[in-house]
């Protein structure tokens, strides 16, 4: 999958920004809807759920990285 013609980095800039944005949004939704179901104030619920959330950010993270095709900028 190529998200650039005639290699236009300038192009996968563009979309990385948007796709950082939308992430950004939901990611903001989903804290404030856990936020009123975890009770904050409790070390027991707040640090089991912070860490799934990390390693899901981490492998989504990692999964995006290798959909892009960098063939131009390992030469």
């Amino acid at each position: 999958m190529r998200f650039a013609k005639q290699n236009n980095i300038a192009d996968i800039a563009g979309k990385s920004v948007s796709q950082f944005t939308t992430s950004s949004l939901l990611g903001m939704g989903l804290g404030i809807g856990l936020s009123k179901i975890v009770d904050i104030s409790q070390l027991s619920q707040l640090v089991p759920l912070f860490t799934v959330l990390t390693f899901v950010n981490l492998y989504s993270t990692y999964v995006s990285a290798n959909l892009i095709d960098e063939v131009y900028l390992n030469n």
